[in-house]
């Protein structure tokens, strides 16, 4: 007797209590579990859910919906299109969507359900979620300032920029201090538009001897595509001065923290020297040795400050930049030394820096396609946006063996802000086969950009052999 006369013989003989077997399934839903990884705040990324009628008849489709969180979103897609309704042999999708509101890295889970129906027949396919956040919805650079030492009545100011990186307008709020001696401006107004930076200036202007400390909260908000809010602490501190070491240059700041920076971008932050004395100065130093690559900089710029001594009354900007390789804690020092014909002080400057993130979003990592019919496939999209300042390449790796196999179109070159994907398929064994198992296939992807920064993403794929409702294995 074959596999499908036997099925409808056990159908008959037991009516529709009978139909629901462990191992029988109406249609091929999957992935049934994602894990998106760790996303950018604010960004949204999506997964398709993938339902295919197994059956000679057609699937009604109903389902529990998303509750309880802002996080996660359905958008019925085609299986809405046809009124939930799938056509023998044809398929349909569901997109969930997950968009983390904080960076703080704790994990957002949710659940969801399909219940798909053929006549008295059922089937229930249980839905998980995670992901988790990262990054910030603006860059915010930097968080600590050192003034360094000031003459009493001069003031000095640093520049904090803001820079919207997220996908809708950002509502500014702070960046006061509450201090006479520190204090802060801005030029944010009520919104900054994405990819548009503005500034809190900060200004030190000593009225007596000694350190000064202030601090300020700078706020970020949108309501787009949900109501996220994010404070940045922002640290200052000064030193007033009676006099300066000889010769009289003045240099502010002299130390930074950059704040947390995208891996692969670039943050850059004036410093500022002025020579206050009657005689030309001359300098030494400013760079940074090769035990932290992360920093670089010192080239000074302004009128008058092209030459090999600087004359009296002379105020040069030098620029400072952090570009983190890795996703770590980063900090250096460096100095300058400034000569005039009657002696050289040494200035030093200290800089730190965090790196986030990484050159581009991979989305998602680990996935379960669920349970598979005996001899049919389910697939599964993995996304790579690129979201550094430099295009990607030499994409490698990413490859599983059978049953699981892989597709791409990432080409030789990824745009900023473009994206590409690998498609990972599982091919079920035949019904002869009878393996009735759980595969799972670990890979690792890698790709680089212009200064040879190469993440390596760890990929992993699950899957389910199981078997049609009317499949050999029914009633055993």
């Amino acid at each position: 007797m074959t596999a499908m006369i036997r099925g409808l013989v056990l159908l008959v003989c037991f009516g529709a209590t009978a139909a629901v077997h462990a191992d029988a399934i109406l249609a091929n839903v999957g992935p049934v579990a994602v894990d998106f990884g760790a996303v950018k705040m604010g960004a949204t990324v999506a997964v398709p859910v993938t339902l295919q009628n197994l059956t000679t008849g057609t699937l009604g489709i109903a389902g529990s919906g998303i509750s309880g969180t802002v996080n996660y979103t359905i958008d019925p897609s085609t299986c809405g299109a046809n009124n939930y309704q799938v056509a023998p042999g044809g398929s349909c999708q569901f997109i969930f969507k997950f968009t983390p509101t904080d960076a703080s890295g704790t994990p957002f889970t949710t659940t969801s359900a399909l219940l798909i129906q053929a006549g008295a027949v059922n089937q229930a396919v249980q839905l998980s979620f995670s992901g988790s956040g990262n990054e910030t919805l603006a860059q915010v650079t930097p968080v600590s300032i050192d003034f360094g030492s000031t003459f009493i009545g001069q003031q000095v100011t640093v520049p904090v920029t803001i820079t919207n990186t997220h996908s809708a307008t950002l509502n500014f709020s702070g960046g006061g201090t509450g201090s006479s001696v520190i204090t802060g401006s801005t030029d944010c107004g009520n919104g900054v538009s994405p990819g548009s930076t503005c500034t809190v200036n900060y200004s030190f202007t000593p009225s007596a001897a000694g350190l000064v400390q202030a601090s300020s909260l700078i706020g970020i908000a949108t309501s787009n595509p949900t109501a996220m809010s994010q404070y940045f602490p922002i640290s200052l501190k000064g030193t007033g001065a009676n006099t300066l070491p000889s010769p009289n240059v003045a240099t502010w700041p002299v130390g930074v923290d950059f704040g947390q920076i995208k891996v692969g971008h670039i943050a850059q932050i004036p410093f500022y020297f002025k020579n206050n004395g009657i005689y030309s100065v001359s300098l030494s130093g400013g760079g940074f040795n090769n035990d932290e690559i992360a920093f670089a900089g010192f080239q000074p710029s302004g009128a008058g400050c092209n030459s090999a001594s600087y004359n009296p009354g002379i105020t040069c900007a030098s620029t400072y930049q952090f570009r983190p390789r890795v996703t770590q804690p980063h900090s250096a020092a460096t100095g300058i030394s400034f000569s005039d014909p009657f002696g050289t002080s040494f200035i030093p400057y200290n800089v730190a820096g965090t790196g986030v993130g990484t050159l581009a979003r991979v989305t998602p990592t680990i996935v379960d396609l669920g349970r598979v019919a005996f001899g049919t496939t389910m697939s599964v999209p993995v996304v790579i946006t690129n979201t550094s300042d430099d295009p990607l390449g030499n994409f490698t790796g990413g490859q599983m063996n059978y049953p699981f196999s892989a597709s791409n179109n990432c080409g030789t070159s990824l745009a900023v802000g473009a994206s590409c994907a690998y498609t990972y398929t599982f091919t079920a064994p035949a019904a002869h086969d009878r393996i009735q198992a759980r595969y799972t296939a670990s890979t690792l992807l890698s790709f680089n950009n212009a200064s040879n920064l190469q993440p390596i993403v760890p990929i992993q794929i699950s899957a389910e052999v199981g078997d049609r409702i009317f499949g050999d294995d029914f009633g055993s």
